[in-house]
């Protein structure tokens, strides 16, 4: 199944508005990752459910499975998980460490800025969305937000007819 332009194009650019203003995003501001990265997750979601709509499934786990072999898929599936905790359970998972970006100072995981915070286990998380946490804190927790959200936009537009050409 494929969706029209009038369907993609929109998503596209709210995902495109929020990844540029994520880019320029004050490292050293105690707002400007936060809340890009959260305008970031919400146009990614609406992406994702699109392409859940191409899949043709709302299983979490048949989603997972389209996604499991590659880390860049993985990236945006945990970063899915990541939106609904932030959503539906109040959580903030991103945390600025360091002084900011070198010659500044560093943090614990190198150069100092916005990383990806673990999140814990919770209990009662159905398989597929345990599983998307997995790939969370193994793949995304600790990495820097930047890197993540680019990684997860790269999959976006590498899914066959998915880009908002």
């Amino acid at each position: 199944m494929t969706l029209s332009r009038d369907v993609l194009v929109p998503r596209w650019r709210r995902l495109d508005s929020a990844m540029e203003r994520l880019r320029v995003a004050d490292q050293q501001s105690e707002t400007d990752v936060a809340d890009a990265s959260v305008l970031v997750l919400d146009a990614m979601y609406h992406l994702w459910e699109a392409w859940a709509h191409v899949l043709g499934t709302r299983d979490l786990s048949k989603q997972n499975l389209a996604v499991a072999l590659d880390p860049a898929g993985r990236t945006a599936a945990a970063l899915m998980a990541v939106r609904g905790r932030l959503t539906h359970e109040l959580v903030e998972p991103r945390e600025s460490l360091g002084f900011g970006t070198q010659p500044f100072g560093t943090s614990p995981f190198g150069v100092g800025g916005w990383y990806w915070r673990s999140l814990g286990e919770r209990a009662g998380d159905r398989s597929g969305m345990r599983e998307r946490l997995n790939w969370y804190e193994n793949e995304v927790a600790g990495r820097e937000v930047i890197e993540s959200t680019v990684l997860a936009y790269g999959w976006f537009a590498a899914q066959p007819g998915f880009a908002a050409s």
